[in-house]
Formats: C-alpha cells, structure tokens, sequence
C-alpha cells in the first residue's frame, strides 16, 4: 500500500462521509422541531450516502489488508 497516493483519497472520501453526516443530523433534528415529515424525508438519504461513503473502497490499491 503506498500512503502518498491513498491519503488524498481517504482524506475527501471521509471529508465528504462527515458532511453528509452532519447534513443528515441537521435534518433530523430539523425533523424534530419544525418539519416533522420532509425532515425525515431529506435525512435519510444523506445518512444512507454517508454510510455508503465510509464503508466504500475507492481503489484496490488503498485497502487495508491487500
């Protein structure tokens, strides 16, 4: 695994994850308070995007144990 070339690539794979989480937080909790509804609604994508982001492999090269 060669470090130079995975760290830009994990850096905005993780940067991207961690915005879209707190997009999804503030959704939520904009759920809670004002819309019930389209807050849920807007949510949950951005949560199933982020997770999907974590848990992705962008290149066979960065992989952990490859």
């Amino acid at each position: 695994m060669n470090i130079i070339n995975c760290f830009p690539q994990t850096i905005s794979k993780l940067f991207l994850a961690v915005v879209l989480s707190v997009f999804a937080v503030g959704f939520i909790m904009t759920g809670f308070t004002v819309l019930p509804i389209i807050g849920f609604v807007v949510a949950i994508p951005f949560a199933v995007i982020s997770i999907y982001l974590i848990r992705a492999h962008l290149n066979k090269q960065c992989e952990i144990g490859s």
